[in-house]
């Protein structure tokens, strides 16, 4: 019975095995897009990390008008010339559209208008975490992510549920971040969820409310993104690695083993009866 025993146990390891082969070779790497450009110029972004490819990506600037008293959101999103990104050498992404004096030079939701970045992916990705480089007052930050699969325009209504109806889920809003150029160690997405799109905005009330926030004194300068490729996306909850069935690769494999390990207990059950 020891012999038995002892070879049920190494079937067993061996579906482990498998299984934990096959789920390590989905297994994803963290990449950090980092911005940069001339400095005062148009910004571009750079790549860092593992793998050593990552997915491609464009940026570029949305901006709504404020409400009443610097509250809420008035209209829609706008893209034009006043929406540019510029990079600010050592920060990171600003934009010009209430002013280019400082701090309305940042990502900003004080004078006339919420700011906001648009990340385009070419493949599903999940954000998870956000670096600043430049803040000046406060720097809340609000995250959207697309749930199309078509790309968005962004250019209708910005209240929460004109977001929701055109397709944007609210991820959080996120009250005072930090400064860091070193690493992008500010977290968010804790459910994780994937896109192809994603916005990150100066926060707005319109948004929600929650311990920390306020509208009309976050300005910040993006200087980087980190995050994963989705893998296992479920599509109903967004949700990365979440839920979906096994690959049929690793079900191949643990019905192997299994099979291996029945044949095990097979032959051990016979000896024993002829010991008997």
């Amino acid at each position: 019975m020891k012999s038995l025993r002892s070879n049920l146990f190494v079937a067993a390891a061996l579906a482990a095995g498998l299984l934990g082969a096959s789920n390590g070779a989905m297994a994803a790497s963290t990449w950090v897009y980092q911005f940069a450009g001339v400095d005062g110029g148009a910004a571009t972004t750079s790549y860092t990390g593992a793998p050593t490819t990552a997915p491609d990506l464009t940026i570029s600037g949305r901006y709504v008008a404020n409400g009443a008293s610097n509250t809420g959101v008035s209209g829609n999103w706008n893209n034009n010339a006043a929406s540019a990104l510029t990079y600010y050498s050592g920060g990171g992404l600003g934009m010009i559209s209430d002013g280019s004096a400082q701090p309305n030079h940042a990502i900003d939701n004080g004078g006339t208008n919420t700011e906001a970045v648009l990340l385009s992916f070419a493949s599903v990705v999940k954000l998870t975490s956000i670096g600043l480089g430049y803040k000046s007052g406060d720097a809340d930050v609000s995250v959207f992510r697309y749930t199309g699969t078509v790309a968005p325009t962004l250019t209708g209504g910005a209240t929460l549920s004109a977001m929701t109806t055109a397709g944007w889920e609210l991820v959080g809003n996120y009250a005072d971040l930090s400064t860091d150029t070193s690493d992008p160690y500010n977290t968010i997405n804790p459910q994780n969820k994937g896109s192809s799109w994603w916005l990150i905005s100066a926060y707005n009330s319109a948004w929600g409310t929650g311990t920390g926030l306020s509208q009309g004194d976050d300005y910040f300068k993006m200087f980087a993104v980190a995050g994963d490729v989705c893998t296992n996306q479920n599509t109903s909850t967004g949700v990365c690695g979440g839920g979906k069935a096994p690959e049929p690769g690793s079900l191949a494999l643990l019905g192997a083993a299994a099979v291996a390990a029945v044949g095990v207990r097979r032959r051990g059950l016979k000896v024993a009866k002829t010991q008997a």
